[in-house]
C-alpha cells in the first residue's frame, strides 16, 4: 500500500512512519542503507561478534557479500588458530562442499588465499565437481587438484548397477584402482576389465575418448560431458598422485567425521549468530583434545 501511494519509510525510534513525497531513488538508497546495517537480528548479532573477535585478535578475518536485494548472501571467516595451522601444515587442504549452495567458489578461494597470506596449498582434495575444478584452475593454477576417491566409487551402483553382472564387474575395477602400484599397471588392469565385460560403450568408463565425443555429437548434436572418468584419471587414481605428498589423504571422509563432530554443537534450529559462536567453541574443544592427546603420547 505504501509503495502504491508514493510513501517512503523512515525510522523513528523503534517504530517506522511513512513520509510522503520520497522519490524512488531516495527510497532505494534508504532501503540499501537500512539493509547494509542489517538492523536487528541474526546478521547484526553475528556482525557484532565478528567485530569483537577482530578487535581482540588482529589475525581474525571476516568478509561478507550481499545479494542484489542487499541481503546477506555469503559469509566467510578465518580465525587465528586456523591461519597459524595453515602456515605450519598447509601443504594439503581438504575442501568440504557438503553444504555449499552458492556455486561461486572462485570468490571463496580468492579471499581464502588472501587471508592465508597469499600462499596457495601444494595440493587440494575436493569432490568431483566441475565448478570447483574450474575455480581451482583459475585461482590456484599451480596447486595439484585431487578428487575424493570415496565419492567417485560411491557412484558405482548408480552408473553400473544396471548390468546383470554388476557385483562381478566392480571387482576387477576396484582392483585396478586400489592394487595398481604404477600408472602402467593401472591402465593395463583397467583396459582388461573394460574388454572382459564389454564396457567399451559405457560413457562413464570410456577409454576411447574420440569415439565418446563422436557418439555424443551424434546423439545430442553437441558435446555434452565429453570427458569420461577414465580420461580424467589423473585427478583421482592413486598411482597418478604418487609424485607428491598428500598427508595420507585420498578421500574427504575425514571431513565427514568432522561434520559428525560439529553435530554435537550445531542443530538445524541453531540461529545464524549462534552458529559462529558454537563453531568457535567446537574448534576450541578440538584443539584441547589434540593438546591432551599429544601430552599422553609425549
Amino acid at each position: 500500500y505504501a509503495k502504491q501511494q508514493g510513501f517512503g519509510i523512515v525510522k523513528a525510534g523503534s517504530a517506522y512512519k511513512l513520509e510522503k513525497g520520497k522519490t524512488l531513488n531516495e527510497r532505494r538508497n534508504f532501503d540499501k542503507e537500512r539493509r547494509l546495517k542489517m538492523m536487528e537480528g541474526d546478521a547484526n548479532a553475528m556482525a557484532a561478534y565478528f567485530h569483537r573477535m577482530s578487535t581482540d585478535n588482529q589475525n581474525f578475518f571476516h568478509l561478507h557479500r550481499l545479494d542484489d536485494d542487499e541481503r546477506l548472501k555469503d559469509l566467510m571467516w578465518v580465525d587465528a588458530r586456523s591461519r597459524a595451522g595453515y602456515i605450519e601444515f598447509g601443504d594439503v587442504v581438504c575442501f568440504d562442499s557438503t553444504y555449499l549452495t552458492n556455486r561461486d567458489v572462485e570468490w571463496v578461494f580468492t579471499n581464502w588465499i588472501s587471508y592465508m597470506g597469499g600462499k596457495p596449498p601444494s595440493g587440494i582434495l575436493t569432490d568431483q565437481d566441475a565448478a570447483i575444478k574450474k575455480a581451482i584452475a583459475k585461482v590456484m593454477p599451480n596447486t595439484r587438484h585431487r578428487w575424493c576417491l570415496w565419492h567417485i566409487l560411491n557412484k558405482l551402483p548408480l552408473k553400473l548397477g544396471g548390468y546383470d553382472k554388476y557385483e562381478e564387474i566392480k571387482q576387477p575395477l576396484l582392483r585396478a584402482i586400489y592394487d595398481s602400484y604404477t600408472v602402467e599397471e593401472f591402465e593395463n588392469s583397467w583396459n582388461e576389465a573394460i574388454d572382459a565385460y564389454n564396457l567399451g560403450e559405457n560413457t562413464w568408463l570410456k577409454v576411447d575418448n574420440d569415439t565418446f565425443i563422436k557418439t555424443a555429437l551424434n546423439i545430442y548434436g553437441k558435446c555434452i560431458f565429453c570427458i569420461s572418468l577414465y580420461q580424467e584419471r589423473e585427478w583421482w587414481i592413486p598411482p597418478y598422485m604418487k609424485d607428491m605428498f598428500w598427508a595420507g589423504m585420498r578421500s574427504t571422509q575425514r571431513v565427514e567425521s568432522m561434520n559428525s563432530f560439529f553435530d554435537k554443537y550445531l542443530k538445524k534450529q541453531t540461529r545464524l549468530y549462534e552458529f559462529v559462536q558454537q563453531y568457535c567453541k567446537a574448534m576450541e574443544r578440538r584443539a584441547e583434545d589434540e593438546k591432551q592427546a599429544d601430552a599422553r603420547l609425549s
